[in-house]
């Protein structure tokens, strides 16, 4: 019988891992998953090769194909759009900070299309929003995050905080909870930081190239302690906040930039520069199907709706693809998307065109896209005539 899609990458995942140089131990894990799957006499391509997801349901798609259509645009950015990231809470979820290539961050209220805060500084790469609703968090090329306080009546935030930690470019800030504040950056290391004295409390080493995304789960029920990292060095990363240790390593076809966790926290999406997006669940640490694939075109950035059925990838031809992440495949590289939608393609000549960021807001009833054509665009489901 010939190998099924799991067995085969699991062997050939093992196989570059020995390559490498890699532990013992990792790659006796690779080995012990390619057992265990040898050991499952299933029709290859089935789902059931994973025997932990026997009892996941197969779906036929469909629940993604809700059309969607541009309810606001953000004009102002100078340039491309660097870093964007929409306000972590319920109160917060049409508030959205963004930074361009011309050296300006920006607080908007996505809402009513107003620009409420400036701030000018270059080579910002991150932004992101403190749950408190005072404070913004920039980190870019110069290696340090900066905290802003915008709660005052001065378009301009003041600078608070400027914390030093990383030895290279600051590629993603996160808060898991409103005192901690996790970041990861190009030197590849993770680090955790109390925000009550704002110093560093733990380095979490592992990846052997840049540390580019940084995701935890959305949902209140996930674990807190527990998020995902993906890297240029070819894998993504499980991480256990207490411990301060990576708990699984996922190996991918390519470099990757864009990274999400599903609401739970029991699976992760991976986008990489080949195209193709990989899914593993948590528990098992394997492959949840076969990896999602638009040719030629990398993936620049991913998320989960509220709910998990829908799965948006941003690529640098223009374009959202709407996936479904319980659609089965039945065969390898499938480019069967749900949907897809025409985010910055049209009207957009060369690099203009290509997505930098996309991300659903909190509340999940909208998400947005930046691009290297400088503006911000928000998504949602099409209304009735005259709806809003």
């Amino acid at each position: 019988m010939a190998p099924t899609f799991n067995e085969k990458f699991c062997k050939d995942a093992a196989e570059q891992m020995k390559n490498k140089n890699c532990t013992t131990d990792i790659i006796k894990d690779h080995q012990s998953k390619l057992d265990a799957l040898a050991s499952c006499n299933e029709k290859p391509g089935s789902m059931k090769t994973n025997p932990t997801l026997s009892k996941l349901p197969v779906h036929t798609g469909g629940q993604s194909k809700i059309p969607v259509e541009p309810k606001r645009t953000l004009v102002g950015h100078i340039r491309k759009i660097q870093g964007m990231g929409w306000g972590p809470t319920e109160a917060l979820s049409k508030k959205l900070i963004a930074s361009d290539q011309g050296g300006k961050i920006m607080i908007w209220d996505a809402g009513k299309v107003v620009k409420e805060k400036v701030i000018s500084k270059t080579f910002i790469m991150t932004t992101e929003l403190h749950p408190d609703g005072k404070r913004a968090f920039i980190g870019g090329m110069d290696n340090v995050v900066y905290v802003y306080d915008y709660s005052g009546s001065d378009i301009t935030p003041i600078q608070k905080q400027a914390l030093q930690g990383h030895d290279g470019y600051i590629a993603s800030i996160k808060f898991p909870k409103p005192d901690v504040m996790v970041t990861a950056g190009g030197d590849a290391n993770v680090i955790k930081w109390d925000l009550n004295t704002n110093k560093k409390v733990q380095y979490m080493t592992g990846h052997t190239g840049d540390a580019s995304c940084l995701r935890f789960a959305r949902d209140k029920a996930a674990n807190p302690n527990q998020f995902m990292t993906c890297s240029s060095d070819r894998t993504a990363r499980l991480w256990d906040m207490n411990s301060g240790k990576s708990t699984h390593i996922f190996p991918l076809s390519d470099e990757a930039n864009a990274g999400a966790m599903f609401p739970n926290g029991m699976m992760i999406a991976v986008g990489c520069h080949d195209g193709r997006i990989h899914m593993y669940d948590i528990r098992s640490s394997l492959p949840l199907t076969y990896p999602l694939l638009r040719k030629n075109n990398r993936v620049a950035a991913l998320d989960f709706s509220k709910s998990g059925r829908t799965m948006i990838a941003a690529y640098e031809d223009g374009h959202v693809g709407m996936w479904d992440p319980f659609k089965h495949f039945d065969t390898a590289d499938k480019t069967q998307y749900d949907h897809k939608v025409d985010c910055h393609f049209s009207n957009n000549d060369g690099t203009d065109k290509i997505i930098s960021k996309a991300e659903f807001n909190y509340d999940g009833t909208a998400f947005a896209t930046g691009a290297y054509d400088s503006s911000i665009k928000i998504w949602a489901p099409k209304c009735a005539e005259g709806g809003k």
